[in-house]
């Protein structure tokens, strides 16, 4: 009967586990420099060896890709990397209101290749209630190991339309439908790489209450993008069919853009409810709010979809908005604490 089919078709068990492993060896020296007439400079150095390793294990039924609606077979894989940091800080105060702080940050990775970065932070503090902040430097991010060494599989892909694959004798019925999509990591990809600029204004008020607001501009060198590209794979063979693979397929993986910007605003405030009635000392409120925007500049030759009509698109993954509220209770060594975050749709 149907009921027994299904039954007899029906999956149960485990289909997929994952381990991430970080390790990490650190080792760091602080203390003075020299007396100057404003205060004593500062330093801090130090050293970091780290290890990380990603490891998946498919089940034997989504090795073989016989799950439907799972997207076909998943390989299993693992991946490690080793990482060697050299890092050092100097703090210099130049008036007594006046601080600045040079670090500089030298990474070494075994798959992507060694970077050096460096901050430079200026702190003035005219009086006890008011604090003004800015920053200048550059960072970098390293590709996730998933992003480099994913296996690559042969799936199919959602439905597509084709603008670029049309009937030259009525360029209204264009292809719509499936193909083959072939997924997977990208070995040749660059470190995400940005300049910063930041700059904040805090006004303290009572023991801990505080109001800030902080600006900051990021502009990408280089960025991450998992994108889905036409790709000709004609000459291969579909594994287990026997059959040529089609010249309208894709390849979808993460690849290197270049060009952008994130940029936006955080405001907080800190409110302890002591400053309504002592009887309420050790409760506080905190709230906080950013209004983040992007755009990412892309080359639109080569997309899977032709004529987009796009110079930018925002930073996949990121919400504009983001709200958090924290209700705590500090006091005597006890904290407790009751936490909300409200965010808009992800990009």
């Amino acid at each position: 009967s149907s009921d027994v089919c299904s039954s007899d078709l029906e999956y149960k068990g485990s289909t997929l586990s994952s381990k991430s492993t970080v390790a990490s060896l650190d080792a760091t020296l602080s203390g003075d420099v020299a007396k100057l007439p404003a205060g004593m400079m500062q330093y801090a150095a130090g050293l970091q060896y780290r290890t990380e390793k990603i490891e998946l294990s498919p089940s034997a039924a989504l090795l073989s890709g016989d799950i439907a609606g799972l997207g076909g077979a998943t390989k299993a894989y693992d991946a490690d990397r080793r990482v060697n940091a050299v890092f050092g800080e100097l703090n210099i105060p130049v008036v007594k209101t006046v601080d600045l702080n040079l670090a500089a940050r030298y990474d070494g990775y075994s798959d992507v290749g060694s970077t050096t970065n460096w901050k430079g932070n200026v702190r003035w503090q005219p009086t006890q209630q008011l604090l003004l902040r800015g920053s200048y430097g550059t960072g970098f991010r390293a590709p996730t190991l998933n992003n480099l060494f994913e296996p690559q599989t042969t799936q199919t892909s959602a439905t597509i339309q084709d603008g670029g694959n049309c009937d030259p004798a009525d360029p209204s019925q264009c292809f719509v439908g499936q193909v083959n999509e072939l997924t997977g990591g990208n070995p040749k990809l660059k470190p995400f790489k940005a300049t910063a600029v930041d700059l904040s204004y805090e006004k303290y008020f009572g023991t801990k209450g505080y109001v800030s607001v902080a600006g900051f501009y990021k502009d990408l060198d280089t960025y991450i993008l998992r994108v889905s590209q036409p790709y000709d794979f004609s000459g291969l063979i579909v594994p287990g069919t026997g059959q040529p693979v089609s010249s309208r397929d894709l390849l979808t993986r993460p690849v290197n853009g270049a060009g952008g910007s994130i940029k936006g605003i955080e405001l907080a405030v800190n409110v302890p409810l002591s400053m309504l009635t002592p009887a309420l000392d050790g409760f506080g409120i905190l709230v906080n709010h950013s209004d983040t925007k992007s755009a990412l500049d892309l080359t639109t030759a080569g997309f899977a979809t032709s004529n987009i009509g796009l110079s930018s698109i925002p930073l996949p993954g990121l919400s504009r908005k983001v709200t958090n509220l924290r209700a705590y209770y500090e006091r005597n060594g006890w904290q407790f604490a009751v936490a909300s975050r409200t965010r808009s749709a992800f990009l």
